[in-house]
């Protein structure tokens, strides 16, 4: 008789952590959620590296793909820029419209069904990207449902050279579909 209830203990286990694994996230981490809209004019100010407009558009513009915003053509869009002939300047500007998964208040209202998903920005940028990271930071990831943000390098300092190339690693909701 015991033997016969471990023999079903363990394949009730077995079950389940397959069905784990089949998850694309682990049944943890699964959320209820809506598409939302976010409209932002990103202003880049570097002092120890500087970005054209295009430059910068599409840095931000894969920063905001990597983080699971809708590829929607209005995605990222020229702004303002202190420079002439798309120069690099040490002022760059874009106007972003993104479009991002947002937890749903009531999962009887949600109309995506998303996972969190560990996401890692910048590691392979150079060390004088330092700024741009603090500014993606405090500025775009407000645009998105994150969490446990960490940031790996040092506090950015103008003109110096961080001692580790920026990079943040963070949580995003994404759609099911992308989380496979």
């Amino acid at each position: 008789m015991m033997n016969g209830r471990i023999s079903v203990c363990a394949r009730a286990l077995i079950a389940s952590t397959a069905l784990l694994a089949l998850s694309p996230a682990g049944a943890q981490d699964h959320q209820a959620a809506n598409w939302s809209t976010h409209e932002l004019d990103f202003q880049y100010m570097g002092f120890s590296s500087r970005y054209s407009c295009s430059g910068l558009e599409t840095s931000v513009r894969q920063i905001l793909l990597q983080l699971g915003a809708r590829d929607d053509k209005s995605l990222v869009t020229p702004g303002a820029c202190s420079a002439v002939n798309d120069r690099p300047a040490r002022i760059a500007g874009v106007h972003i419209k993104a479009t991002t998964l947002q937890p749903a208040a009531d999962a009887n209202l949600a109309n995506v069904d998303a996972y969190w998903k560990q996401v890692t920005i910048g590691g392979g940028l150079s060390d004088a990207d330092c700024e741009l990271m603090d500014q993606v930071k405090t500025e775009i990831l407000r645009l998105f449902a994150t969490r446990n943000v960490k940031s790996s390098s040092t506090p950015c300092v103008p003109h110096q050279a961080t001692l580790i190339a920026p990079k943040l690693v963070l949580e995003v909701l994404i759609p099911a579909e992308l989380a496979k």
